[in-house]
Parts: C-alpha cells; structure tokens; sequence
C-alpha cells in the first residue's frame, strides 16, 4: 500500500493506496485543500520515488518556490521529479492546435517520460488539461491500465461541477479513489472538510471530517462542542473527565454550592482529531453569554440530572439556547449510579427529542463512560451533512423537534 500521507485518510483506507490506483483531489473553489496532493508528493519523494509533476500554469522554479513557502522544501529531490510544464504544454499546444491530435501526443509523451525514467508516481494540476480536453478526453490521456508498470495518478482538480463531477469521476470509468474538499459555512463558520467519496479497495463510511492546516500537516479538527445542561448537572465533572487538560471558572451560588459563572474549558485529542470543549453555566443569569459560547459549535452534549426531574424544562431552554436542533446532539442523563425514576421515555417526551438522538445513562465520575460519550459524538459530526445546498437537518434528527 502507498501512503497517502494524510492524517485520517490512511487509518480510514487501511494503510493508504495500492499501487497503480488512481486518485482524484477535487477542491470546491472556496476550500483550502492544494496541499493534499503537495503532501502525496512529499511523502512519495522522502521514500526516493521518481515523480512525474504536470504543472501546465507554470514553471519549475515557481513550483518549487510556491512549495517552499507553504513549508515543503522538496529542491533536494529536485533529480526526482520530471516535470512537464507551461512551457510544454504552450509549445504542444501550438505544435497540436487539432484536439485529437493534441490529445494523443500529450499521452503518448506523458507515457514515454514515465516509461523512459522509471516514474512511478504521475501528479497533475488537471484544470488546464480539463479546459483543453473535457473530464472524459483528459482522463483517457492519463490512462496507464495497459502499461506494464502503470505509475500510479494523483490529480487535482478544482471541481465547479459539483456532485454530478465527483459521481462522473467515480466507478469503472474514473477513479479508484475520489477525495472531495471543501468548505462548510452554513451552520458553523467558514471551515474545510474531506470527505471519501469513493473508493474501490475498500468499504469506507461517508463520513465529512473538518481539518486545519497545521504548517505542513492536515489536522483533523473539531472547533468546539459544548457541553451545556442545567445547573449541577455534572457539566464541570464531565468537562475535566473527557479532558487531556482544562480549567473551569467557579463561584458561589446563593446557597455557598460552587457553581460554574463563565465556562469550562477543556483540550483533547480523540480518535485522531483536536478537541475543545465547553461548558456552558447551568442558571438563567448566564443566558447572555451562551450565544457567543456556542458560536462555531460543531455538536452539543445535553447535561440531565436523573435525580432532579424539575430541571427538565431549563433543560430544554437550553437545548434551544444552543441551537441543538441544528447540530449534532447527544443526551446525557448524569448521577444514574444514584437512586432515580427518571427514565429515557421521560426524557425524550419532556425534551421533545426524536428517537434519533442517543440518550445515554452516566455517572460523570466515569472516565471510561464519559470520553465514549464524546466518541459518539465524534460518529455523529463526521456523519453530519455539511453541504451548503442541501436542505437544513430535519429537527430531532439529530436535535429536538415535533
């Protein structure tokens, strides 16, 4: 298998990629993804592969330069890499102005480099070719499948087609692996996620994994999730429980019980992604300050008291507070090692929560019980549809509602 060197996508496809797959990066134009292909190439160079590289929008030294400055310094591989660039491409096309004919001798000449140098990696910048040739005439021009020692194809595409683009480069036809990357801005703020939309080796969930880009590395990331509930629900326990490290801003309540008067804050690092979280405080006084809490959540862990049935209703105000019904949402029914008649049918008519929504019976004091909550949570975020033009998640599917 050859790696592709992304952190998320190796352990979700067993290792990486078999040798002579084919492989389709398709950016959304908004979406900040050039460097998955750029981290391919990196990793195949370090293990001393000969790299074909088609850049038809410049020149090898700009290449090379543009790299250097987004922190990949790849000049010391410089004996590796066959570059086919805009010089090239400009004379073929000159050369070739019938398509046809344009179209056989950029195959023939891509095959001959590769066959002559002993490339096993092909890397191409494809919009040009896409513009010049059309999807289906510029992938032919890249089909190795009868060569001997077909190199394996990673491409980079900047995809204003849309889903019918990515199922078009999927299946027999297309590619053996298709990577979509794009930006998410309807529900949280601007931010990226990959999704695997296809694969042919192996059975992968269609999952939408958000990053950040961390100098050279792709992070898996989740912004936030909140952890809210009403007042001594545990959120604090819960808080310090699923953290690797965090602090929590206390008081006093009227009665001299400690009780949370900012938020908690905690960091983690779960299942391959950079958590954080936050507690919201339990008691309406604080109302104001949840809205700015909540902003870039990404889910939300609803926080019940089992021995205190009352607080059911400031339970559901806070629900609605921190848009639970948008998000991806869980409810954690705490203290259920003490003495209680709260059951999840109560819950979830007094919530008004579909049965969608996992409702899960915890002490806090639980490590163990309490970072399996987060981890479902983790399910249900990769699982959320972020796309911008589908229609919002019907309420209780995965928060409250009728």
């Amino acid at each position: 298998m050859i790696p592709i060197g992304v952190k998320g996508i190796d352990e979700m496809l067993e290792g990486g990629a078999p040798i002579n797959a084919r492989i389709l990066f398709a950016m959304e134009p908004m979406a900040d993804g050039q460097i998955f292909l750029i981290h391919m190439l990196a990793e195949a160079l370090s293990e001393g592969k000969r790299c074909c590289v088609i850049i038809p929008h410049t020149t090898p030294d700009v290449y090379l330069y543009d790299l250097s400055t987004a922190g990949f310094d790849i000049a010391g591989h410089r004996d590796q890499i066959l570059f086919f660039d805009q010089t090239e491409w400009m004379a073929m096309k000159k050369r070739y102005p019938d398509a046809k004919k344009f179209h056989k001798e950029f195959k023939n000449h891509i095959r001959r480099v590769c066959t002559e140098n002993g490339a096993t990696f092909v890397f191409v910048y494809f919009d040009m070719v896409y513009e010049a040739l059309g999807l289906s005439q510029g992938l032919a021009a890249l089909d190795f499948s009868d060569m001997p020692d077909a190199p394996l194809l990673v491409v980079e595409l900047l995809n204003f087609g849309g889903a019918p683009l990515i199922r078009s480069c999927s299946g027999e036809s297309g590619f053996d692996l298709v990577v979509s990357i794009r930006s998410g801005y309807n529900y949280i703020p601007f931010f990226n996620f990959f999704t695997i939309e296809h694969c042919s080796w192996t059975t992968v969930p269609h999952r939408s994994i958000p990053y950040i880009l961390t100098g050279t590395s792709i992070a898996p990331y989740i912004s936030k999730i909140v952890v809210t509930g009403p007042a001594q629900s545990g959120k604090s326990t819960f808080v310090a429980n699923a953290s690797d490290h965090g602090l929590s801003v206390d008081g006093t309540d009227m009665r001299g019980v400690s009780t949370t008067v900012a938020m908690d804050l905690g960091r983690l690092t779960w299942q391959g992604f950079d958590i954080t979280l936050y507690g919201t405080p339990g008691y309406s006084r604080f109302d104001p300050i949840i809205s700015q809490l909540v902003r870039r959540a990404m889910g939300v862990i609803l926080l019940i008291d089992v021995t205190r049935p009352d607080t059911l209703p400031r339970a559901k105000d806070l629900l609605i507070a921190t848009r639970g019904s948008a998000l991806p949402l869980i409810v954690v029914a705490t203290k259920s090692d003490l003495p209680h008649e709260m059951t999840e049918a109560d819950i979830r008519r007094e919530l008004g929560i579909r049965q969608a929504v996992g409702v899960h019976f915890i002490s806090c004091l639980d490590k163990t019980a309490v970072r399996t909550i987060v981890s479902s949570l983790i399910e249900h975020i990769t699982l959320f549809s972020y796309d911008e033009g589908e229609e919002p998640p019907t309420p209780g599917t995965f928060g409250n509602g009728a």
